[in-house]
């Protein structure tokens, strides 16, 4: 069952589908998506472990109830999920139907096999 719920860092179009799914089950806007491939010293990261982190920068926008919707179902859904960082900005756009909107950058990983 735990292998199942494990993303491999080598299929990242099917990876991606299940934030694309999170966008489209929550009503957020994804504004920033990547997985990142390699560590911040520029090197692969290479692990002895059984699992690893597949890490991946993820910014969405939407309303404060639309992003705790999609923060809650990323930690529930069917991957093992786990967010490293977190930040949180009002939109200062002048259009007035976005003046409520914020927008959250997460630095998060899901757990995966080597």
């Amino acid at each position: 069952e735990i292998n199942s719920r494990l993303v491999h860092a080598d299929e990242i179009a099917k990876n991606l589908q299940f934030f694309y799914k999170l966008e489209a089950d929550t009503g957020v806007k994804l504004v920033d998506l990547r997985q990142n491939v390699v560590a911040p010293g520029g090197k692969p990261v290479k692990t002895k472990a059984f699992y690893k982190g597949v890490g991946y920068a993820v910014a969405v926008r939407g309303d404060y109830v639309r992003i705790l919707d999609f923060l809650r179902k990323l930690e529930s859904r069917h991957r093992f999920c786990r967010v490293l960082t977190a930040t949180v900005g009002v939109n200062t756009a002048s259009e007035k139907d976005r003046g409520n909107e914020l927008t959250i950058n997460l630095g998060l990983e899901l757990l995966g096999q080597p």
